[in-house]
């Protein structure tokens, strides 16, 4: 078993972005790479890669573009998996926000996003009550779900 961060395409976008290879393409792999990565549970490196992804979509599609919303989704997406789930529902708004922009308040994709949303806020809410029904005891709800809870 190899350590991730060795992965050739890790390498492989890095040496693209340093031979010039067009900003379109290396966004488009840096998204894929990162995908991977969530799906191998390496979510830290999946979260710099993804970072890097929507740069390059930001540069190369300014902000009001399909590209840039699901960079910022996919984010999204890696956060909540890693507990941030402030983070998650502030780059699932963005996501959302800017497909709206792009296809209006009826698309699929907005709502799909909106409703990514309110996982995210339903799993708040969760995570909020069973806090406060520990007073506190955040020590033995961190053992309980693996994550670490602030009251």
């Amino acid at each position: 078993h190899r350590d991730l961060h060795s992965f050739p395409t890790r390498r492989s976008s890095d040496l693209a972005e340093r031979l010039g290879v067009a900003l379109k393409e290396t966004g488009l792999l840096l998204n894929q790479v990162g995908l991977y990565l969530r799906s191998r549970a390496q979510l830290a490196a999946a979260e710099e890669v993804l970072r890097r992804a929507l740069r390059i979509d930001e540069q190369v599609y300014g902000l009001d573009d399909p590209n840039v919303a699901i960079s910022a989704s996919n984010i999204g997406a890696v956060l909540q998996a890693k507990g941030d789930l402030e983070g998650a529902l502030r780059y699932t708004q963005r996501a959302r926000a800017t497909a709206e922009r792009v296809y209006g308040s009826d698309h699929p994709s907005v709502a799909t996003l909106a409703n990514n949303i309110g996982a995210i806020l339903q799993e708040q809410g969760i995570w909020m009550a069973l806090c406060n029904t520990l007073n506190g005891h955040s020590q033995s709800m961190s053992a309980f779900s693996g994550r670490t809870i602030q009251t």
